[in-house]
């Protein structure tokens, strides 16, 4: 890979940006700026609808880069999304997002999350996407939120959905929810439900870890698999959407290792995908970024495994590759290891296939965030990307907050 051109892609989110920051000339100025010390193939463009922007970087006419793709939350924050849509979590409650977002308006994101099985919930969002593919002129999708709740949402929202639509569901597919909430409730106790004969390949690939924690829980595999299932029910659909009005359709989705446990199968995905683009964050302590997703898991384990942290952290320890020589508060104070990303990312470009694999990569400066990414950790994440064979980087999250030393690296790597 070390000769070959990477696709360099970047994201920009509207609600990230003071409104005179994103008036169609201060956009402009900063994607010019940009592309006068970097590459860049595609613009991933979302957040709030602002007709003018998004005319002036979709329309031939006016847009700046080859490709612009429309940056779309299909189960989380999307227009017109209303409470009954929320998933359900084992003991009855609906999402309840992510930290003090709801409500707080400072990032314009809640992480609440809603069922891919609510048929209101899947209407919702396919209509709001066809109405923003058929107005505006953009090449293609990339759906991100396209899953369920993750560690960082808290042990309860991770174990979810247990709504009515999820138990018609299930129980098609001989699974029934009330079963599985028992299971939940006591996972480790002598003569667990279901414990029968353990199929293999339940869980997709990607966390042998939860595999490992699974081992002896068939019932609990199979809520995993269905889990999996209705996310990739739902991406179908959407894909039938897209390739019906000529678009193509890209992923947000989580790192290898932690997006069975919150739905997404890579093998099954790759089916619908013209790219995609793993979330593998080192440094961020947001949702999907693995400073903050391993904490809140080992978080979730002490729950359910019953251990106290130091036992929980051991355990990961031993069952995820990359951590034995790190700590929580080194994971908090200096990001995952870059083995950890490395492995991660080479998995993503095993699981995927034929489909190109463009690497998130960490590029902005947000000081109230607490993310002050360098030119140092760009050039890492670039050495990542070419050993491990991924195809391209997508810069993330928003490139109105991408300092142009970053950007350099990136040109010069390129």
């Amino acid at each position: 890979m070390a000769d070959q051109q990477l696709v360099v892609t970047a994201q920009l989110h509207v609600l990230r940006s003071a409104p005179q920051s994103i008036e169609v000339s201060s956009v402009s100025r900063v994607i010019r700026e940009a592309m006068k010390v970097a590459p860049l193939d595609i613009l991933i463009a979302g957040g709030d609808e602002v007709p003018d922007l998004y005319r002036m970087l979709t329309a031939k006419e006016t847009r700046l880069t080859d490709q612009v793709f429309l940056w779309f939350p299909a189960l989380s924050d999307y227009p017109g999304m209303e409470p009954e849509h929320l998933v359900v979590d084992y003991q009855g409650a609906p999402s309840r997002g992510w930290g003090d977002t709801v409500g707080s308006g400072d990032i314009g994101e809640t992480f609440q999350f809603a069922c891919p099985n609510n048929p209101t919930a899947q209407a919702t969002t396919l209509q709001a996407l066809q109405r923003l593919l058929t107005t505006y002129e953009f090449d293609g999708v990339f759906l991100d939120k396209i899953r369920f709740p993750s560690p960082a949402n808290g042990f309860s929202e991770i174990l979810s959905c247990f709504c009515t639509h999820c138990q018609q569901a299930a129980s098609q597919h001989n699974l029934d929810l009330d079963d599985v909430r028992q299971a939940l409730l006591n996972p480790f106790r002598a003569n667990a439900v279901d414990a029968g004969t353990v199929e293999k390949g339940l869980i997709p690939s990607g966390a042998a870890w939860l595999n490992d924690l699974l081992d002896m829980q068939p019932l609990l595999q199979r809520f995993i698999r269905f889990r999996a299932d209705s996310i990739t029910r739902l991406v179908k659909s959407i894909h039938q959407l897209t390739e019906q009005l000529g678009k193509q359709l890209s992923f947000d989705l989580f790192a290898p290792g932690l997006a069975p446990l919150v739905g997404q199968d890579y093998s099954s995905l790759a089916a619908y995908a013209e790219w995609c683009k793993p979330m593998i964050y080192r440094y961020a302590k947001g949702p999907a970024g693995l400073s903050l997703e391993i904490p809140s898991l080992v978080s979730g384990l002490q729950t359910f495994l019953g251990h106290d942290s130091a036992t929980a952290w051991s355990w990961i320890q031993k069952h995820v590759g990359g951590m034995l020589d790190t700590t929580i508060q080194q994971i908090d104070a200096e990001g995952v290891p870059v083995k950890l990303i490395a492995d991660e990312t080479r998995q993503a470009v095993e699981l995927m296939g034929s489909v190109p694999v463009y690497l998130g990569v960490e590029a902005v400066s947000i000081p109230e965030f607490a993310i002050s990414i360098t030119p140092d950790h760009v050039r890492d994440m670039l050495t990542v990307t070419r050993d491990a064979g991924a195809a391209g980087v997508a810069l993330s999250w928003d490139l109105m907050h991408m300092p142009l030393d970053n950007l350099r690296v990136l040109g010069a790597a390129t």
